[in-house]
């Protein structure tokens, strides 16, 4: 079963597709200029992270056939969650939409992606804030929210992630301020909390979106010698005087 299944459902609703609107929103704003060769996206079926990127070469994961069957597009292809069918180094950009927080094992997955990019390859994770209105509702309304979701994962837990992968968080933002209203109306009476969240509860969003990017690792030069002149003996006015008369003295002799 793909951990993306029950999401169709939820997204229908009225906080599931604004919720939509604003991670399309960002993902179009954010990877129309990032450049490369190969791209790949994992996430909601009705979210295309990679919609206004101008990479050619696309493609899209998933983890179950049914999915697979939904998607009618051939560059789409079921994979492993352990492990990606990828070679090392070959991926210029990764868009992860909500799968670390829906996955068994995401800090291996997370691995694997880092495999796979390329030196300065970039990173775009997607994900449910648990410092957040929504965190709350969730705890004590769960049916009212997706199935079969995992826990949610702080930021700092994610960089503590990256940094052990060798994955530098280069840039950070949150979105959806308003309460877990799901009703149209309610949603639009409180589209301000929108503008004011941002600027007076800046990281209670929740939602975050966290950009990162593989360190490039390369060969440590090592440094030359410093050249240090020669210490000569210091002579005194006397020493020398008899020197020059030992000297004077053999040429004598001779």
């Amino acid at each position: 079963m793909d951990v993306f299944e029950n999401w169709d459902h939820w997204i229908e609703t009225p906080l599931g597709t604004w919720m939509l609107q604003q991670e399309q929103y960002w993902m179009d704003q954010s990877l129309e200029d990032v450049f490369g060769y190969n791209a790949v996206q994992i996430g909601p079926s009705k979210l295309d992270c990679l919609r206004s990127n101008r990479i050619q070469c696309k493609a899209r994961f998933c983890f179950s056939m049914t999915t697979f069957l939904k998607n009618h597009n051939s560059n789409t292809l079921v994979v492993s969650q352990d492990l990606l069918p990828l070679e090392s180094q070959s991926i210029d950009l990764f868009v992860l939409s909500h799968v670390l927080e829906t996955i068994k094992n995401p800090h291996q997955f997370l691995r694997e992606v880092e495999r796979v990019l390329i030196p300065e390859g970039k990173l775009i994770m997607c994900g449910f804030n648990p410092v957040s209105l929504w965190a709350i509702n969730r705890k004590f309304n769960k049916n009212d929210f997706i199935d079969g979701m995992g826990d949610w994962i702080s930021i700092n837990r994610l960089k503590d992630w990256c940094e052990l992968l060798d994955l530098k968080i280069i840039g950070g933002e949150y979105s959806m301020y308003l309460p877990p209203f799901n009703s149209q109306r309610w949603i639009k009476k409180f589209r301000w909390m929108e503008n004011a969240g941002a600027r007076w509860w800046p990281t209670t969003g929740a939602v975050y979106y966290l950009t990162a990017i593989k360190r490039n690792s390369c060969m440590s030069l090592i440094a030359p010698k410093k050249w240090r002149s020669p210490k000569f003996k210091k002579h005194s006015a006397t020493s020398m005087g008899k020197t020059i008369c030992r000297e004077f003295k053999k040429n004598e002799a001779r």
